[in-house]
């Protein structure tokens, strides 16, 4: 007579709704045929009639009513296979044999001679800790990210092009002319920058003029652009960018 002993030793893992999944699929290669075993945990397992006459088994998920129940399978249990502690391969295997209900303290035995034992239930809580070297360094390199972040909301970003070409009037190129383009964008505080582009315009304008290079010219836009030539007759309105 072979036996396999065995007690729930894992958590209940019932869901609310009454469904169990098995707590585990003992396989034993060396019989022949091979015999695998599904096995149930109900941690409250009830028989009741449903409207329709027939009988239905729910389980609690509390622990007032314990039990095993043990199914066998007959034949190629694939063991040459890396398999699911949690199921069988039924591809090879006969239809199940006659359940075994086993409450705690009791043992069952299959009509091939295999006895189930269910001797105890242990109940424990697995508490899982952890320690990782490297989370002081995360959280200090995480910390320097959003310190560099605050100056973000505080300084505004913005662009200034200038652009210097030969000048030309009435698409012919005035000869020894210079035409002098600005232009700005900001991202943030776009009203203040038109104030700061007027100024940064009229720098240019001055910087011209104490090279030689023309007379004053006119103010840039409210748009925030201006075009400089030094070659113009008069002064030339702003044309933003």
């Amino acid at each position: 007579m072979r036996r396999w002993c065995g007690s729930a030793r894992g958590p209940a893992r019932c869901s609310r709704t009454g469904r169990c999944c098995p707590a585990a699929t003992p396989r034993l290669p060396s019989l022949r045929p091979q015999v695998g075993l599904q096995v149930t945990f109900f941690t409250g397992l009830r028989v009741i009639q449903g409207s329709g006459g027939e009988q239905q088994i729910v389980n609690d998920p509390r622990l007032v009513n314990p039990v095993l129940v043990v199914v066998p399978f007959k034949g190629d249990l694939k063991a040459e296979q890396a398999h699911s502690v949690f199921t069988l391969d039924y591809s090879r295997l006969g239809p199940p044999g006659r359940p075994l209900i086993l409450p705690v303290g009791r043992s069952g035995k299959f009509a091939d001679g295999l006895e189930v034992d269910f001797p105890s239930l242990k109940q424990y809580t697995i508490l899982t800790l952890a320690r990782d070297p490297g989370v002081p360094i995360v959280a200090a390199a995480a910390g320097l990210v959003l310190v560099g972040l605050v100056p973000s909301l505080y300084v505004t970003r913005r662009r200034v092009w200038l652009r210097a070409g030969a000048a030309a009037e009435g698409g012919t190129r005035v000869e020894g002319g210079t035409r002098v383009e600005l232009a700005g964008l900001a991202l943030q505080g776009k009203m203040a920058f038109v104030d700061e582009f007027r100024d940064l315009a009229r720098d240019v304008e001055l910087g011209l003029v104490a090279l030689g290079e023309g007379p004053p010219l006119g103010s840039p836009s409210a748009e925030g652009g201006i075009t400089l030539d030094r070659t113009a007759a008069s002064r030339p309105s702003g044309s933003g960018e």
